[in-house]
């Protein structure tokens, strides 16, 4: 099968360091939300899907910091 990604990294991953990546992507598109598209309400509901994907991945983190504590 082909290497995941494009980079050479052989840096393991587990679940926790996914869900910050998805955060951190949401963050990043969140500030490159720019568009000069003529559409209404198009920056709105931009926002409003980062927001909705930092959400649900900052969740998944707390929850998944968790069991990994054993709490």
């Amino acid at each position: 099968m082909a290497d995941p990604t494009i980079y050479a990294v052989k840096n393991k991953r587990d679940h926790i360091d996914r869900l910050y990546e998805i955060a951190n992507l949401a963050k990043i598109g969140a500030a490159a939300t720019n568009t000069v598209l003529n559409l209404d309400h198009l920056d709105s509901a931009q926002c409003t899907l980062w927001e909705v994907i930092y959400t649900l991945a900052s969740e998944g983190i707390e929850i998944a910091e968790m069991e990994k504590k054993g709490t």
